[in-house]
C-alpha cells in the first residue's frame, strides 16, 4: 500500500509539474503572439504599399477607380443689412442658408511611372454634381450634413468680392511695378474714371451683389470685369491680374490648372514617403515660382527662409498616408484649396463601422499670427489670429478662417452678427485614419471664406464702412466616409490579422493561467497530503470508496 502511496503521489506530483510548465509556455506564446503577428503585418504593409506600376491594394482607391463616397456641403452668409453696412457704417448681420450638397469625384487619368518606379506622375479631374434629393427645410446647423440639397438657384446678398478685387488690385499697382507705377492721385484718378465707365455704361454695382448660390460658388460673369476686359488697354488687364470676367469661389471639372501635371512618391524607394507631393499642377516643390505663391515676410534672410518654407508643396492630398501610424504621429497635408501645406496633429481615437481610428486635427499653430508663430509672415498672417491671409493667393482681399470663426480671435465675432455658435463638433477639420494603413476612413475638412472690407475714405464706395469688417461669404464642409466594401475589405485583411492576434493573446494567457492555477492548487493539496501523513493524523481528505487508494 505504501508503494502504491508513492506512485500515486510522484504521479500527481508530475502531473502538477506538467500543468505548471504548459500553463507558463502558453502565457509565453500569448504575450508574444501578438507583438509577433504585429511585426509580421508591419512587414507585409510596407511592402504592399508601394505602388509600383498599380500593383497596390490602394492604387484603385488613389486613382479614383474604386470610389470613396465624397460630399461638398456648402451653407452661404446672406446678408440682411447691406444698406446699413454700406451707408450708416453698421456692422454685416447674416443669416446661415444650406445645406447646397454635391457629390464630389476625383479621378487621376495618364498616369505614367517613372522608370525607376520611384514616383507616378498624372493630371487631375475634380467634378461635382448637386444631389438629386432636396432637403424638406434648411439645416444650416448639423453634426452630420444631410444627404439632400436645396436649390441651388436660390438667391442671396453678399459682398461683391469682384469689385473690392478689382479696387485691392489697382492699388497693388501703387507698388513698384515694371509697367506701372501710380502714385496715389494716379490712383483716385484711375478707379473714378473706371467707376464712372461702369456706370455710363449702365452696370451700377456696389459693394454688396444679389447672386445664385449657384453662380457665387461656380461662377458667373461680373459686370465690371466684363466691361474692364472691353475697355482697358490689355497690358493694364496684365498688370490687374485679371485672366477672366468670370468669378466664383470653386473649380468645377477640369480646368487649366488640372490639366498640368502632379506627381507622388510611390513609397518604392521609402515607404514611409509613400502617397507625398512631389509636385502639383506643374509647381515642382515649391509654388514659389506660381502665381499663386505666397509673398509675405520681410525681405531679410530669416524672412526669405520663411517665405521659402510657406511656399514649399510637403504632405499627401489627404485621403492616404503613411502606414503605421501611432498617437504621436504629426503627418503633413497639402491643401490645394487654400495652396499650402500645413500639418495634423493626433488628438485622440475615434472609430466607424467597428474599426479603430486615430483622428487628427489641424496643428494649433497652422492660423495663428505671425507674432505668436513668426513663420506665418509667409502668409500676410499680421492682424489676429485665426485666419489665413489669401490675397496673394485670390488677387483679392479674401481670408480663411475656421466656420464660424472658430478657434479665432474673439474680436472677428464683433466685426459681424447673427453667426452660428461656434464648436469643435460642427466646425473643425479631422480626418480619422486608420492607423495600420494610414487611409482616411472618415473625413469633414472645413473652410470659411471672408471677404475684408476697410473704410477707406477717399473712395466713394467705401468712406462709409465701418473701420473694419470681415464677411463672411459662404462656407464649405468636404467630407467622406469610407464605403461598406472598402470597410469589408480592411475587416477581411488587416481586421483579421488583428483579430487572430488578440484571440491568440487572449486564448494564451487564459489558458497558461488556467492551468497555472489548477497546479497551484494541486501543489496546495499535495502539500496538505504529505503534512498529514508526517503528522499521522488518520482523518481522511477524501470520504468514501477511494481513500484507501490515497
Amino acid at each position: 500500500m505504501a508503494q502504491c502511496k508513492r506512485k500515486c503521489c510522484c504521479g500527481a506530483r508530475g502531473l502538477v509539474i506538467t500543468l505548471a510548465v504548459t500553463g507558463i509556455v502558453l502565457v509565453v506564446i500569448g504575450l508574444a503572439a501578438q507583438p509577433a503577428i504585429h511585426a509580421l503585418m508591419r512587414s507585409v504593409i510596407k511592402d504592399s504599399i508601394n505602388m509600383e506600376n498599380g500593383n497596390s491594394q490602394l492604387f484603385d482607391v488613389w486613382s479614383g477607380n474604386q470610389v470613396i463616397p465624397e460630399y461638398m456641403t456648402y451653407y452661404v452668409f446672406n446678408c440682411t443689412n447691406a444698406q446699413e453696412v454700406q451707408e450708416l457704417g453698421a456692422y454685416p448681420n447674416v443669416e446661415v442658408i444650406g445645406p447646397f450638397t454635391y457629390r464630389e469625384e476625383n479621378h487621376k487619368f495618364n498616369i505614367t511611372w517613372s522608370p525607376d518606379d520611384n514616383t507616378v506622375r498624372y493630371k487631375y479631374n475634380r467634378t461635382f454634381t448637386l444631389l438629386d434629393t432636396r432637403c424638406d427645410k434648411p439645416y444650416p446647423d448639423t453634426l452630420e450634413p444631410p444627404l439632400c440639397t436645396l436649390d441651388d438657384n436660390m438667391t442671396f446678398i453678399t459682398g461683391n468680392y469682384a469689385l473690392v478685387g478689382f479696387i485691392n488690385q489697382i492699388a497693388g499697382l501703387m507698388q513698384p511695378n515694371p509697367m506701372f507705377n501710380l502714385t496715389f492721385a494716379e490712383y483716385i484718378l484711375l478707379v473714378g474714371t473706371i467707376m464712372n465707365i461702369v456706370k455710363t455704361e449702365g452696370k451700377q454695382e456696389s459693394l454688396f451683389m444679389k447672386r445664385t448660390v449657384f453662380e457665387a460658388i461656380w461662377g458667373a460673369e461680373d459686370p465690371i470685369l466684363a466691361l474692364l476686359f472691353k475697355v482697358l488697354p490689355p497690358a493694364l488687364i496684365a498688370a490687374l491680374g485679371i485672366t477672366s470676367p468670370v468669378v466664383g469661389l470653386q473649380y468645377n471639372n477640369s480646368v487649366p490648372i488640372y490639366q498640368n501635371w502632379s506627381s507622388i512618391k510611390t513609397g518604392n524607394a521609402n515607404w514611409e514617403d509613400a502617397f507625398s507631393y512631389v509636385s502639383w499642377a506643374g509647381n515642382d516643390l515649391t509654388l514659389a515660382q506660381s502665381t499663386t505663391s505666397w509673398k509675405g515676410c520681410a525681405e531679410t534672410d530669416q524672412g526669405r527662409l520663411y517665405r521659402a518654407q510657406g511656399n514649399m508643396l510637403n504632405g499627401t492630398e489627404g485621403m492616404q498616408f503613411r502606414p503605421l501610424l501611432d498617437e504621436n504621429s504629426i503627418v503633413p497635408v497639402y491643401a490645394q484649396d487654400i495652396l499650402r501645406s500645413s500639418f495634423l496633429h493626433s488628438t485622440g481615437y475615434s472609430s466607424i463601422q467597428d474599426i479603430d481610428l486615430l483622428r487628427f486635427r489641424i496643428v494649433p499653430w497652422a492660423l495663428q499670427n505671425s507674432t505668436l508663430y513668426p513663420p506665418n509672415c509667409a502668409f500676410s498672417n499680421y492682424g489676429p489670429s485665426g485666419v489665413l491671409n489669401m490675397t496673394d493667393t485670390q488677387h483679392a482681399p479674401v481670408f480663411a478662417s475656421k466656420p464660424m470663426f472658430y478657434d479665432a480671435d474673439p474680436i472677428y465675432r464683433t466685426w459681424v452678427t447673427g453667426l452660428l455658435d461656434a464648436s469643435e463638433d460642427k466646425h473643425d477639420t479631422f480626418l480619422d485614419i486608420e492607423p495600420w494603413t494610414g487611409s482616411t476612413m472618415h473625413a469633414h475638412q472645413r473652410l470659411q471664406v471672408n471677404l475684408q472690407l476697410v473704410n477707406i475714405p477717399y473712395l466713394e464706395a467705401f468712406w462709409l464702412l465701418p473701420p473694419m469688417t470681415y464677411l463672411p461669404i459662404m462656407w464649405a464642409d468636404e467630407w467622406a466616409v469610407i464605403s461598406d466594401d472598402l470597410a469589408d475589405e480592411w475587416k477581411s485583411q488587416i481586421g483579421l490579422g488583428l483579430s487572430v492576434a488578440t484571440i491568440m493573446q487572449t486564448a494564451g494567457i487564459a489558458s497558461g493561467l488556467g492551468l497555472l492555477g489548477i497546479a497551484l492548487v494541486g501543489t496546495v493539496v499535495m502539500a496538505i497530503l504529505a503534512r498529514r501523513r508526517e503528522a499521522g493524523e488518520g482523518t481522511p481528505l477524501l470520504k468514501g470508496s477511494l481513500n484507501s487508494d490515497f
